[in-house]
């Protein structure tokens, strides 16, 4: 008879034991290389991530971005291999690692649901505000806790993060005063360093002194050494040297903050010893006179807002450049819009800049920053209210009031005074504090949680049996596997992280090559050479590597539009017998790039405005052009209501439309059925201009390309009177703008306001002495006058100035007949226009201008 299986198999599920064992207080002594690996590429992160900078990219700072993700997920990858040759996973418990997961969970839900999903995932953040970078910082931190098992170890990773700020403070302390020894070209001045703005290194800098401060005034034993304490000092120097000659009012506030914290910790400790408070050398013991002293002079700044660098021979204070950004109402105002829209989740990370088009207060239209699109708000915090919405919002205040909590609790129940811990302390503080104040950069995020991650690295409080077990406690925990099917199948699990980290690896490397591809054919196209087939290559090999970049189709549009126009600039020479396939194949080609943009992202206005450029360019060539033109701008500014730029560039495209039906009418001899549908044509779309400008200069009063057009509009409607008045309102706007004198100058030509007209042509003149056709218009009207004389001797002397001025335009103009021609009538006494004007028309009646203005310079327009 067999034994009953079914039996015996339910007695020996009764007796297994638990598959899983978590232990308290089991980090092992010994270190493996998996565990050596994972600690270098920590310390490596500290040391790098401030300085890294590479111009071969855009932005430059990308290679920081790129290198600081790597190391991490090798850290990680690296920490898993430690994990799975041990049979144990390592690591600190703590209610921060619940708060961390809550932010990426929430994070992610906003990415996958926001209607730009790939912009929060993929590309260049120097914000540090997508879902891929809080995913790295979330490494360094978890990693550091389950890595550093000695304060030994956590207390180099210290001195490898003071490292990174020492250099990166001596280097901008060189860019501001010697900027010749700058040993990298890109960085040899002010504007430019290795984080972004110089607002930005003023924040990172005090993160690097409050940690410093922190150190030094609590780490009389640590500091024993004097390399190491001058090493500390030195940084506290520098990083000083930085914030007072930068002196951004809102890094001095939160430092505030920080050293009120440091004091704190430096009385909890005094108070513990009732010798030292009875003793009369405490205060210089325990660092007090430090820390006030350094208190006293961050409230100096605070108080006074003023900056005490001016001109020197060493340094250029106003050549720091000045940051603009929203105010915090209007970031609000903009979040608030936002969330009537997307209220838990928000726009998606990375999107403030979408948000800002769309919502964008019509007031903003009055300052010179009417054309710039702010891509964050004035701070991190009513930024991620846009972005990633009331939950979001709460995911970071929870974050904060967790962090806050567990390090001020695990702190404050030490025995000792441990000068890593303070002078962390105060940097975590620090760069909360700034998140209310000021935007981050994927650099500050980086520090803030290595801090963090060096934090509880050194925190480790056991279960106290008469307190009982405290949710916030930090402590060290150990995961053993106690069974075969649970260590395979926990290894199954490792080693599916870690093929993912490598993916991931695998995906940023991809990323990098693909922005250097992408900087190269950039530079390739503005070179002298003006390489267009070169960039197009290089592009096309960027958008291989990294098909969802928007921009990157943008700017192949861009290059590819110069590559149609240098096919039509050739076709005179008749050497390419291919000419018409290469045509076709290169406007093809731009309206695919084109397009490409909006299938990636149907919601930036960047892209529908690159379609609606590429139309427009292509409308003097491709039929129905202009409809696909005028419906990109359209879509355009349903995302961007109230740029300015759209309408014009709709009554552009009408006015080339007017333009094309006067010049049927002119040249092809319609009939006269025809020749009326053309003038009701070209009536008609002289008025969807007029309709245009109108509402572009409503937008932007003060708008001159718009004023000025509408000046051209109106002169086609033979509303001379409109014409005038509306170059009069660009002349206010811009009166040192050469081109607006030229076109007064004509209109009061034309409208027989000659006083006035001469008035404008010799202010043109006065711009630019080569100005050849204001000086044909003031010559022609000294002869005027020469002709209405009534002595010889003014009749004489106007005709010398005439003479003058025809002469002047001959220099440049030395081929020229009718120059020739009018110099000879002036010299026999006889009316400028002899002979020319009639049969010719008048030159103020001409559609070109009289002369080439061979000595006008790049940028200038003839009307």
């Amino acid at each position: 008879m067999y034994p009953d299986i079914r039996t015996s198999e339910l007695a020996g599920l009764n007796s297994l034991e638990p598959a899983i064992e978590i232990s308290e207080g089991q980090f092992p002594e010994t270190e493996s290389w998996w565990r050596r690996i994972a600690r270098w590429s920590l310390y490596a992160i500290a040391l790098t991530a401030p300085v890294l900078f590479f111009p071969s990219t855009i932005p430059p700072t990308f290679v920081k971005q790129v290198a600081v993700s790597i190391l991490a997920f090798i850290a990680f990858i690296s920490w898993l291999g430690e994990s799975l040759l041990s049979g144990r996973v390592y690591y600190k418990r703590s209610l921060i690692n619940a708060a961390v997961g809550v932010l990426l969970l929430v994070l992610f839900v906003s990415t996958l649901i926001s209607a730009q999903a790939l912009r929060g995932l993929i590309g260049s953040d120097d914000v540090g505000e997508r879902f891929m970078s809080f995913l790295v910082f979330a490494v360094i931190f978890f990693v550091s806790g389950g890595v550093f098992y000695a304060e030994k170890e956590s207390r180099k990773f210290m001195w490898w993060l003071l490292g990174g700020g020492a250099i990166l403070a001596i280097l901008s302390l060189l860019q501001f005063f010697l900027p010749q020894l700058v040993p990298f070209a890109a960085l040899a001045r002010v504007d430019v360093n290795p984080v972004g703005t110089s607002n930005a290194v003023a924040v990172l800098m005090g993160f690097y002194f409050l940690f410093s401060v922190g150190v030094l005034a609590s780490g009389q034993g640590m500091l024993g050494n004097k390399w190491l304490r001058g090493g500390v000092t030195l940084v506290l120097l520098a990083t000083l040297a930085n914030l007072v000659v930068i002196n951004f009012r809102y890094v001095w506030i939160a430092i505030a903050a920080g050293l009120i914290v440091l004091l704190g910790l430096q009385f909890r400790m005094a108070s513990r010893s009732v010798a030292e408070w009875r003793g009369s050398s405490f205060l210089k013991k325990k660092g007090f006179g430090l820390l006030f002293l350094m208190l006293v002079i961050t409230i100096f700044f605070i108080l006074s807002n003023i900056t005490l660098i001016t001109n020197t021979s060493f340094i250029r204070a106003t050549a720091i450049p000045a940051e603009v950004s929203p105010s915090y109402s209007a970031t609000l105002d903009i979040a608030r819009k936002t969330l009537q829209q997307h209220l838990l989740f928000g726009s998606g990370p990375a999107t403030f800049g979408l948000d800002y088009s769309l919502f964008r207060s019509p007031q903003i239209n009055q300052t010179t920053f009417w054309g710039v699109r702010f891509n964050s708000g004035t701070a991190f915090l009513p930024t991620a209210l846009a972005t990633m919405g009331v939950l979001g919002v709460l995911a970071l205040l929870l974050f904060m009031a967790v962090v806050l909590f567990s390090l001020l609790r695990g702190v404050s129940r030490r025995a000792d005074d441990d000068p890593v811990l303070s002078g962390s302390m105060a940097a975590v503080i620090f760069s909360l504090v700034m998140w209310w104040f000021y935007t981050t950069t994927f650099t500050s995020q980086v520090m803030l949680f290595a801090a963090l991650g060096i934090m509880v690295s050194r925190m480790n409080e056991t279960a106290d049996t008469r307190e009982g077990k405290s949710w916030w406690r930090i402590s060290e925990r150990a995961i053993t596997f106690t069974t075969p099917w649970a260590t395979f199948a926990t290894s199954l699990v490792i080693i599916f992280l870690m093929v993912g980290g490598v993916a991931f690896l695998y995906y940023t490397i991809q990323q990098y090559v693909s922005a250097v591809y992408f900087a190269r054919g950039v530079a390739a196209f503005n070179s002298g050479q003006n390489d267009i087939a070169g960039s197009l290559a290089l592009m096309n090999q960027a958008v291989a590597l990294n098909p969802d970049q928007d921009a990157y189709y943008r700017s192949l549009a861009q290059v590819s539009l110069a590559q149609v126009q240098a096919i039509i600039n050739s076709a005179s020479s008749g050497q390419n017998p291919n000419i018409q396939n290469d045509f076709t194949n290169a406007v093809a080609a731009t309206i695919k790039y084109a397009e490409g943009a909006t299938k990636i992202n149907n919601q930036d206005a960047l892209n529908w405005s690159s379609i609606g450029f590429v139309y427009q360019s292509l409308v003097p060539v491709l039929g129905g052009a202009e409809n696909s033109a005028l419906q990109g701008y359209d879509k355009a500014a349903q995302l961007d209501p109230v740029n300015p730029t759209y309408s014009f560039n709709k009554a552009s495209i009408y006015l080339i439309l007017a333009d094309r039906a006067q010049l049927q009418i002119a040249n092809q001899n319609p009939t006269a059925e025809a020749a009326a549908a053309l003038t009701k044509q070209r009536a008609e779309a002289l008025e969807n201009a007029r309709v245009e400008l109108k509402k572009s200069v409503q937008l932007k009063p003060d708008y001159p390309q718009a004023n000025y057009l509408m000046a051209q509009v109106l002169i086609r409607q033979g509303n001379l009177a409109g014409a005038i008045q509306s170059v009069e309102t660009v002349q206010q706007l811009a009166p040192s703008d050469i081109g607006v004198a030229f076109q007064l100058g004509v209109l009061y030509y034309q409208a027989g306001d000659f006083e006035k007209a001469e008035a404008q042509f010799a202010r043109a003149v006065s711009f630019n002495a080569s100005y050849s056709n204001a000086r044909y218009f003031l010559g022609l009207l000294y002869d005027r006058k020469a002709e209405n004389a009534k002595s010889p001797d003014d009749k004489k002397a106007g005709k010398a100035q005439a003479i003058d001025q025809f002469t002047q335009v001959q220099k440049f103009n030395p081929d020229n007949q009718e120059v020739k021609t009018i110099i000879a009538n002036l010299q026999a006494n006889k009316p400028a226009l002899f002979g020319i004007s009639p049969p010719a028309p008048a030159p103020s009646q001409r559609t070109t201008p009289p002369v080439q203005d061979n000595g006008q310079s790049a940028g200038q327009r003839n009307p």
